[in-house]
């Protein structure tokens, strides 16, 4: 082999030279850099659009949640002026007690500043002529399931079904029912303590069925205005009972939620009770993450109250009125509210960066004009107006 070959094949095996290897990673570096960016800028951008998200999502289920059972809220009226929809004050054990609220200052009771919203409504819509007592046994005309065979169990059965019957447990056994005396017209918020018999074949009309309920110091009397001494005996042939008057309280309130503190859309099945409610445990967790509720409220003449802070309600707690059906009725008595305004703020689920804490609170909502101080989370306030379909307007 010539030594021209042996140069041609030490020319041909040649690698790369050192400028061009420094050329290359340097390119590589470039590349890696840029892609490594673009990766951080999208994850940090889908994070972004993630947090604006999620605020979002949770105040629209709120308010959709909760307007379902205000759209559904109905007066169960036997006589004009018995505002049970939207229940404000009753009597508890012979002591004015609030239903509903307006920017709760007991922490206990809810979310410092929220609203409390106490929302009624029927589940069969059954009225029961009637009624009488005897004793502490309220007797009454429910015959629906005696059938041709005069079936005793079946028709107590169903009476059972129609008044939300469950396990008696502290010796109430059903939903709230309202009964109302056929010749005051007041009534009274009360809860079946025992189901006790039917009697399909007493053809007086009475004693088809008989039930226990609370004496006369465990009951809820309404409304709060007017209100005689002592709840009222039904003792009238012509008074009424209402069955499957349900009633569910909302509120907000601040949990430990897994080490992180957290507020909560929750709701309780029943009359609000702040002795027990405080938090209590009837209450149950349905949205994380919602910081703040409010309610105003609209009335049939256009007005609308409790939407700014030198526009609410000049009454005790900043609530509606609530009165007898004797006697005028208030231009802002509960009686007239048309609809009600809704408004949920809630929260993302995760934090922002820790640079950025300082620009994020809860806003201001309502009559609630003062922020809460920066917590790090984005927030999404939105507002609905929801008419409440099933009632007879006051006035």
């Amino acid at each position: 082999m010539s030594r021209r070959s042996l140069t041609d094949m030490r020319v041909s095996e040649k690698g790369f030279t050192l400028i061009e290897m420094t050329i290359s990673l340097s390119i590589l570096v470039i590349v890696l850099v840029i892609s490594m960016t673009l990766l951080f800028q999208m994850q940090d951008f889908a994070q972004r659009q993630r947090q604006f998200a999620e605020p979002r999502q949770n105040a629209r289920r709120a308010i959709d949640y909760v307007g379902s059972y205000i759209r559904a809220a109905t007066d169960m009226n036997f006589s004009a002026g018995n505002p049970n929809a939207l229940p404000m004050w009753a009597y508890l054990n012979k002591v004015a007690t609030q239903m509903s609220y307006n920017n709760v200052q007991n922490q206990n009771l809810g979310e410092v500043d929220t609203d409390i919203l106490t929302v009624g409504y029927s589940t069969t819509g059954d009225v029961f002529q009637l009624w009488n007592i005897t004793g502490s046994t309220l007797q009454g005309a429910f015959k629906y399931g005696c059938g041709t065979t005069n079936n005793d169990a079946a028709n107590l059965a169903l009476f059972k079904q129609v008044t939300g019957a469950t396990a008696c447990a502290a010796g109430l056994c059903s939903d709230p029912v309202i009964v109302v005396d056929g010749l005051t017209h007041y009534w009274t918020y009360s809860q079946i303590t025992n189901y006790t018999s039917s009697a399909c074949a007493n053809g007086s009309g009475l004693n088809v069925v008989a039930v226990l309920t609370p004496g006369t110091s465990d009951i809820y009397q309404a409304p709060i205005s007017s209100v005689p001494a002592t709840p009222i005996a039904v003792t009238q042939a012509n008074s009424a009972m209402c069955a499957g008057a349900t009633y569910l309280v909302f509120r907000v309130q601040r949990s430990d939620l897994n080490n992180i503190l957290t507020t909560q859309l929750q709701q309780k099945r029943g009359l609000f009770n702040p002795n027990t409610d405080n938090p209590g445990a009837s209450f149950i967790d349905i949205l994380d993450n919602i910081a703040d509720m409010q309610v105003v409220y609209i009335y049939n003449d256009g007005t609308i109250k409790n939407d700014t802070v030198a526009n609410r309600l000049a009454t005790a707690g900043n609530i509606p009125t609530q009165v007898a059906n004797t006697g005028a009725v208030a231009a802002t008595d509960i009686s007239r509210v048309l609809g009600i305004r809704l408004s949920m703020t809630a929260r993302a689920n995760t934090p922002v960066s820790f640079m950025q804490r300082s620009k994020y609170f809860r806003p201001a909502s309502e009559d609630r004009p003062v922020a809460a101080a920066a917590d790090s989370y984005y927030h999404y306030r939105l507002s609905s107006t929801i008419m409440v379909r099933s009632r007879t307007l006051g006035g």
